[in-house]
Formats: C-alpha cells, structure tokens, sequence
C-alpha cells in the first residue's frame, strides 16, 4: 500500500493530468447531476461548480442581492442570465483543476457566452423522464453545510435526518415540492433543451441513461467517466 507521501505524490500528478478537463452536466432538475458530480469529482480529482449551490448560498446571506435570488428560487423562476454569469465566472477563474460545470448554460446565450471563457470538451445529457424526477424532489434532502444530497428512499444517510460527512441536520428544501418542479420542468423545456442541441451539432454531446436510481447505476456512471476522461487525455 502507498504510504502518505506517496499518495500525496499520486493525486498532485491526478490533478495535474486532469487540470485541463472541462465538462458540463445537463438533464432536467433531479436527474442525478448533483450526486454524479460529486462522485466523479472525488474519483478523479476535478472541482464540481454547481450554479445552484452558489445561488442558494447568496441566497441565504441576508443581502438585498440574497434577498432578491431568495424569492425567485423559492418561486421556481431564473435568475437573470448577466448576474448568474458574473457569479459563475469568478468562480471558475478562482479553479486551477478540472472542472465539472452543473447548471449553467441553461438557455442558447449563455451556452455562446460560456465559449469566451471556458473551453468544453465534453457536454453530458442525463436523460431522465418526468416522473422519475418529480418522484426524486420530493424525497430528496441537503445538508446545508457540505451540500451532499440524500433521498429518503434511494440514498438514505446512515443516521436518519444527519449527514454522513460532516454530521449537520439534512434539510428539504424549500423549491423540492410537486409544483415548483412542473414549473421548473416548463422553464427546463423553454430555455434549455435546445441547448441539448446547439452541444450535439458541434459534436461534444454525450447522454448518459439517468433512470435508474443512483445505487444501481453507480457502476456505468463511473465507466462511462472513465472511458471519456481517457478521451479527453489524447485529445
């Protein structure tokens, strides 16, 4: 087995191989972006940037500017495209590692106004029909501190209501209900599946079958990364 040193060594030259990899996870809300990201971050070594996470921590500021995203979250509604690109741009210039990006871009001007500062080599579509997410958002529960995301039926904590990581009390969230994700789903149709599209037309789309629950496409989750991230690497 490596000993500490050596594994230091390990993951400085993982980093290193993967510095330059840059994906973005797209599916409608609840499809298993923000679970799969954090996995596939941890295994090899990228920075998980998730558009909703940075929202919702502005949002529970208290700042006008959080007071303001605060209400349109909790409505099911956007927020507008010039703050949402400000926020996420500072955000990625602060990364020297790989990037999963999650959330972002949600409609064609975005998508076009993210090929000035973020080079993509893959775009990942986790496919995944309504009901199989609207079921998701009602049983899903966040810890509010590491942002690591349980279902109460499909991914349960080990200490029910506590998070595994870092022990806080796990939270629904206030937008996790039936009526705010038929409006999400609406929005979701509207903006951003033609951004599926405008991805596959310049060949960088990959789709990835969603359905099933987490545990039980754990495996070909990390296959399919597996097989992509060598892609990328001889590029």
């Amino acid at each position: 087995m490596f000993g500490d040193e050596q594994m230091k060594i390990y993951y400085i030259g993982l980093s290193k191989m993967n510095e330059k990899i840059h994906f973005i996870f797209m599916g409608k809300p609840s499809a298993g972006k923000g679970t799969s990201g954090q996995l596939i971050a941890k295994l090899h070594d990228l920075v998980e940037v998730s558009t909703g996470e940075a929202l919702r921590e502005i949002a529970q500021s208290g700042t006008p500017l959080g007071e303001k995203v605060e209400k349109i979250i909790s409505t099911g509604n956007l927020v507008d495209d010039e703050l949402i690109t400000e926020i996420l741009k500072q955000k990625l210039d602060s990364i020297n590692k790989g990037i999963i990006l999650d959330g972002y871009p949600r409609d064609i001007t975005q998508a076009k106004t993210l090929e000035n500062f973020f080079k993509v080599d893959y775009v990942i579509y986790f496919d995944a029909e309504d009901d199989v997410v609207i079921n998701r958002i009602t049983g899903r529960r966040t810890c509010p501190k590491c942002g690591k995301i349980y279902h109460i039926v499909t991914i349960k904590p080990k200490v029910d209501g506590i998070c595994d990581v870092c022990g806080s009390i796990l939270k629904t969230r206030e937008d996790d209900t039936e009526e705010v994700m038929i409006k999400r789903l609406a929005n979701y149709r509207e903006k951003t599946e033609p951004v599926i599209d405008f991805y596959k037309q310049k060949g960088l789309l990959k789709v990835f079958n969603a359905n099933p629950a987490f545990p039980d496409l754990k495996d070909d989750l990390i296959n399919f990364f597996d097989e992509l991230i060598n892609k990328v690497r001889e590029k």
